[in-house]
C-alpha cells in the first residue's frame, strides 16, 4: 500500500508553486532575522539606558 502523498511533497512536485513556496520562505526568514535583530537592540538600548530589559526578565523566570 502506497503511503499518501503529502501536501508539502505535491507543492514542491509543481514547479511554479515550488517557486512562490521558496520566495515566500525567504522572505519570512528575512522577516524572523529582522525581528531578532530589532529585539537584540531593544534589549541593549534598554540595559545601556539603565532599563529592565528582557534578557533579565527571561533570566528570572
Amino acid at each position: 500500500m502506497m503511503k499518501p502523498m503529502s501536501t508539502f511533497d505535491r507543492i514542491m512536485a509543481d514547479p511554479k508553486q515550488k517557486v512562490a513556496f521558496e520566495k515566500e520562505y525567504a522572505n519570512f526568514l528575512k522577516s524572523e532575522l529582522k525581528l531578532q535583530n530589532a529585539l537584540a537592540e531593544g534589549e541593549r538600548s534598554a540595559e545601556q539606558s539603565g532599563w529592565l530589559s528582557a534578557a533579565n526578565v527571561r533570566k528570572k523566570f
